[in-house]
């Protein structure tokens, strides 16, 4: 496994995290600015925390959440196009 193979090349650290923090950042890509990685990595969470709250809605408020995030996620595409 690759978690397995970055824990044996890394040498021993004093705490677990450190091993996981070394494991992250072998898995940046090539060229890709530490910074913006780490946003789209951070994005990626909160959209899967942002899912899994709105499961927990009645249908009627979900569905209106979501046609607010549409909206709002159309005006950024608009935005960013006039750029």
């Amino acid at each position: 496994m690759e978690i397995d193979a970055t824990r044996a090349s890394t040498p021993t650290i004093n705490h677990p995290l450190s091993n996981v923090r070394a494991w992250r950042q072998s898995r940046v890509p090539d060229g890709a600015p530490e910074k913006e990685y780490a946003l789209q990595r951070e994005a990626l969470v909160h959209w899967r925390r942002f899912c899994a709250c709105l499961e927990g809605l009645p249908a009627d408020q979900a569905e209106h959440v979501w046609h607010t995030v549409s909206v709002e996620i159309a005006a950024l595409r608009r935005a960013r196009a006039e750029q």
